[in-house]
């Protein structure tokens, strides 16, 4: 028996995958802006409010580097996806779009 996936499944997944791996952006964005401006201004003002901002800023971006690295895999491989070129998984040729 196959352990291959419906084509239909494949694409319908990436196409949440893609939508997630978006939502997961818009969340690292503003944590690494307010890292920045946070460690700007504990350069200036070495106030204790920054390192708050601080910790949490960096939670959110470690948080969506670890979401993005378990959610961009192959729907029917399971495995990474990496940088897909054409479409194709680039472990076992499944096709993306």
């Amino acid at each position: 028996m196959s352990n291959r996936r419906p084509r239909e499944f494949v694409i319908e997944e990436m196409r949440r995958r893609r939508a997630r791996r978006w939502r997961l952006l818009l969340l690292g964005m503003p944590s690494l802006a307010a890292l920045l401006l946070a460690l700007f201004m504990y350069a200036k003002t070495r106030g204790g409010w920054t390192l708050l901002v601080i910790g949490v800023a960096g939670v959110g971006i470690i948080a969506s580097i670890a979401m993005t690295y378990m959610n961009w895999r192959c729907p029917a491989c399971g495995k990474g996806l990496g940088h897909v070129q054409h479409g194709f998984c680039p472990n076992c040729g499944t096709p993306l779009d």
